[in-house]
């Protein structure tokens, strides 16, 4: 123990020395996440004239939990590099490393996942390494590959793609025309239940972005995911896929393929300090199974309608003296939304969800308060979900890594009445508060969060108080 503490206070010292040595931030090249509301920290260099550049910076975070039940430490370490050359080429690379006592719902994460959230798997020396590459090549196309994730939407959480599952390889292109952007998103996940030689799925994402005017846009979206392997054969990259114009439903059709497919609609209106938003996304719908009174043979809450939305607003400063971001918003996922009949080809990876980290069958409010003024900052974050999970006899449609089609109660199938947050009705609450005061480019952090979980079948409270250090933002706790 003893010695685990030296090398942690060790790599303290060598990384602050680091910081003072090369003195330089972490810079923003990607079109990641649209919105930073949530990143207290962002540290970006954003007037360098030279049309050519090369940085090294730190990557740190050290925080102290002590609660009723426990006391442990998260510490996390590591370094980015970044280079611009010519205006024409960008280079973004991380590499980081974890060693934490986790919470008992974060632990309990760990071990039936067996990953760290957002990470990859748990291993004695773990490393994680991120990478991007971009190019762009006219004013018109930008292409860019590596090894990370991607967000899509307005808000702080996506149902279409969100960043809080592990990375991945990919190869982007994004095409801008007048007021149209459009991008081709090519990945490949993976599903770590299976054998090695069959884990593999891949995945290829269309997101149309097209601005009607100054205060209003709106994006058309479409996914779909294929294994890479089953029985008797090997498809690998399905060729038909990388047609980069079309829609994927009628190619699903006329392949009679069994692949995921998904599609969605993203809007946004602003006015002045505030900006509405909005998402819908719809993985199945079957309109011949609505509810009709003169049959018996028919019922509302057929499995296979399958949807989610998110309605949210985001007031920024709204008073020129007061340096005020607000952020509210609800998201609804239906039951077995992003699952499939073939439970491998599920929205999934690395044993986490590619969009909203609940999973399905739940509803959820947020509240975001970020305030700062000179150095100090000062962030609350509130949110509420109710989610019908299972039991070891049931498939209430919560969990996504199951085959929608297993969806039964006590042994017997069900097909219809099913409706969001059937199932053990679970409420989780989580609170977060926290002031940070900025020095040189750390962050100085103290911080109060609380966790109310409650069942039929579970009642959990947790309460920790949090001090600590860092260079950038890192959540070590779950909001979900």
């Amino acid at each position: 123990m003893y010695l685990e503490e030296m090398k942690r206070l060790f790599s303290l010292i060598i990384f602050l020395f680091c910081h003072q040595l090369y003195g330089q931030t972490n810079i923003n090249l990607y079109d990641e996440r649209p919105s930073t509301f949530y990143s207290l920290n962002s540290l970006s260099i954003s007037n360098l004239n030279s049309d050519s550049y090369f940085t090294i910076s730190p990557r740190f975070y050290y925080l102290n939990s002590t609660s009723e039940k426990s006391n442990y430490s998260t510490f996390f370490y590591g370094g980015k590099f970044s280079s611009k050359v010519k205006n024409k080429i960008y280079i973004d690379a991380t590499l980081e490393s974890i060693k934490s006592g986790n919470s008992l719902h974060v632990q309990d994460f760990i071990d039936s996942l067996e990953i760290f959230p957002g990470k990859a798997r748990i291993i004695e020396k773990g490393y994680y390494a991120n990478f991007r590459i971009k190019y762009n090549a006219s004013k018109y196309f930008t292409f860019s590959t590596g090894k990370s994730s991607h967000f899509i939407g307005d808000g702080y959480r996506s149902l279409f793609l969100s960043d809080e599952s592990s990375s991945y390889p990919f190869f982007l292109i994004k095409t801008s025309v007048w007021k149209i952007h459009y991008y081709n998103l090519f990945t490949t996940f993976l599903d770590i239940q299976q054998p090695d030689n069959d884990r593999k799925k891949h995945s290829t994402i269309h997101y149309l972005d097209f601005s009607l005017n100054k205060n209003i846009s709106f994006g058309i979206f479409e996914s779909v995911i294929w294994q890479a392997k089953g029985e008797g054969y090997n498809r690998g990259y399905d060729i038909e896929y990388l047609n980069p114009v079309i829609f994927y439903r009628p190619v699903e059709f006329s392949k009679a393929s069994p692949d995921n497919v998904l599609m969605g609609l993203n809007g946004s209106f602003t006015y002045k300090h505030f900006l509405l938003y909005t998402q819908f996304i719809l993985d199945d719908l079957n309109i011949s199974r609505r509810k009709q009174a003169d049959s018996d043979n028919y019922s509302s809450g057929f499995f296979q309608n399958k949807f989610g939305y998110q309605l949210g607003l985001k007031i920024s400063s709204p008073y020129q003296n007061i340096p005020l971001s607000l952020l509210f918003e609800y998201n609804q996922v239906q039951p077995y939304t992003y699952a499939h009949k073939t439970a491998m080809q599920s929205y999934t990876h690395y044993n986490q969800a590619l969009t909203h980290p609940a999973g399905a069958n739940f509803k959820e409010a947020i509240l975001l308060l970020n305030y700062q003024i000179k150095k100090s900052k000062v962030l609350f974050k509130y949110n509420y979900i109710i989610s019908g999970k299972d039991t070891n006899n049931t498939h209430y449609g919560q969990n996504i890594f199951l085959s929608d089609f297993e969806a039964e109660r006590d042994g017997e199938q069900f097909s219809y009445g099913n409706f969001n947050g059937q199932g053990i009705k679970t409420h989780l609450q989580n609170i977060y508060a926290e002031y940070s005061y900025s020095f040189s480019k750390f962050d100085l952090v103290l911080g109060l969060a609380y966790r109310d979980e409650k069942s039929s079948v579970l009642e959990s409270r947790n309460f920790w108080l949090n001090f600590g250090i860092r260079s950038e933002f890192f959540n070590p706790f779950l909001d979900y």
